[in-house]
């Protein structure tokens, strides 16, 4: 099921995952799918690619519209939801900016939780950066030049994919085609010394982990050490807490490492917002996005 002719299939058979956890999630899910239903027609695009043998590992390709192009670079960028809900499909009002650098957007599927835990939605993430490597170029991308960031849950396994270098021989994903990380809005740390009961960290760790053990092997910042990817990190002034101090955290321990980095706060924006305000090619997240996968 690829090609320009299965819109309808992408975007009306969408799986159902049950109601929003509160009023603001389902404005911000139905605003994301409104606004990639509406930039399609200004890209063209191959939707449900198989990037694995499992039914979730699909992703979808944006191209430029109406050109042959080849060696384009790669943006793979994944879906938030709090790693239990989401759709690639939101990722799809993001393409008319992307793929104007010019460059390919790639939105992939993972397993969401209750039913795939950690670390399985990190193996299908280096499982799609592995496809793209070993595939791309049949759709005018360059193997070698290829990007990685995403939203909120997203932004959170797109930076532990690219950090977890000890994993990325296993998968047949060469670490040097990965040219650098856009983790918006993302958690970068889960190993806290403390996690109250009830709180809100502690109700991330049973959605996210199978084990609490596994903590510090899911935190991004872990693997800060020796990174030498160029990484942007952005989120919202007005974003969760622990998003912006974890953030933080992954800021000052880059700074320390032969690595380039930049960090944008995005002005008065929420959780939400971030992602939405990528819609308009007018972002300021962009420029960054733009010189760093088009430079030489």
């Amino acid at each position: 099921m690829t090609g320009p002719g299965t819109v309808d299939m992408a975007f009306d058979n969408l799986e159902p995952q049950g109601p929003a956890r509160n009023a603001e999630v389902a404005a911000y899910a139905e605003r994301a799918l409104a606004l990639s239903r509406a930039a399609l027609d200004r890209v063209d695009a191959s939707f449900d690619i198989a990037y694995g043998p499992e039914p979730r590992q699909q992703l979808d390709i944006y191209r430029p519209k109406g050109r042959a192009l080849s060696a384009l670079p790669v943006l793979l960028f994944l879906h938030g939801g709090r790693w239990r809900a989401g759709y690639k499909e939101w990722n799809a009002m993001m393409a008319p900016a992307v793929t104007e650098f010019p460059a390919l957007l790639v939105s992939a599927r993972y397993g969401l939780s209750p039913r795939f835990l950690f670390p399985t939605p990190l193996h299908d993430v280096l499982r799609a950066l592995a496809w793209l490597h070993h595939n791309v170029a049949r759709y005018g991308g360059d193997p070698n030049r290829i990007f990685a960031g995403g939203h909120s849950a997203g932004g959170h396994l797109s930076a532990l994919a690219v950090l977890r270098r000890d994993l990325h021989g296993e998968f047949g994903l060469p670490t040097a085609a990965i040219r650098g990380c856009f983790p918006m809005s993302g958690t970068m740390n889960f190993d806290l010394p403390e996690v109250t009961p009830g709180s809100e960290e502690e109700e991330i760790r049973r959605i996210l982990l199978a084990d609490d053990r596994d903590a510090p092997l899911a935190s991004p910042l872990r693997y800060a050490e020796g990174n030498r990817l160029p990484f942007f990190i952005s989120y919202g002034e007005k974003d969760f807490p622990r998003v912006i101090a974890t953030g933080k955290e992954m800021i000052a321990a880059l700074k320390r490492q032969p690595c380039r980095l930049e960090n944008l706060v995005f002005a008065g924006a929420g959780h939400f917002d971030t992602h939405l305000d990528v819609a308009r090619a007018e972002s300021r997240w962009y420029p960054t996005v733009r010189s760093w996968m088009t430079e030489d």
